[in-house]
C-alpha cells in the first residue's frame, strides 16, 4: 500500500443498512458520491415511502451541479437553494415526503 502525500487524496464511500431496516425489507436511505476534491452525503428521513431515492436524487443533482460549477460553488451562497432546485425537478413526481433528507456536502483544494 503506497502512502498519501498531502497533496494527494483518494475518497470513497458506502452506506450500510440498519438492522431494524434489514428486518423490515426497508431500503438502505443514505447515499453518498464522492469526487476527486469533494463528498456528499445524504440521509432519506424515514417518513417518506421513497426517501431512498430521495437521497439519490440530491447526493446525483448535487455531482452534477459540482461537475459544472466547480468544487468551489459547494461554499457559495447559491450551492443550497440551486441544489434543491436541481433535485425538484425529478422529485416533482414524487409525494414531499420522498424527498425529505439531510444532505453534507464538503469540497477541498487539490
Amino acid at each position: 500500500m503506497q502512502a498519501l502525500s498531502c497533496s494527494s487524496f483518494h475518497s470513497d464511500v458506502g452506506t450500510l443498512i440498519g438492522s431494524r431496516h434489514a428486518k423490515i425489507a426497508c431500503p438502505s436511505q443514505d447515499w453518498a458520491l464522492a469526487g476527486d476534491h469533494w463528498v456528499v452525503v445524504a440521509d432519506g428521513c424515514s417518513s417518506g415511502r421513497h426517501a431512498d431515492m430521495g437521497a439519490r436524487v440530491y447526493t446525483h443533482a448535487a455531482d452534477a451541479l459540482i461537475r459544472h460549477h466547480g468544487v468551489a460553488f459547494l461554499y457559495d451562497p447559491s450551492f443550497a437553494p440551486t441544489l434543491i432546485q436541481h433535485a425538484h425537478l425529478t422529485l416533482h413526481a414524487w409525494t414531499p415526503d420522498d424527498g425529505l433528507a439531510t444532505v453534507v456536502a464538503a469540497g477541498w483544494d487539490g
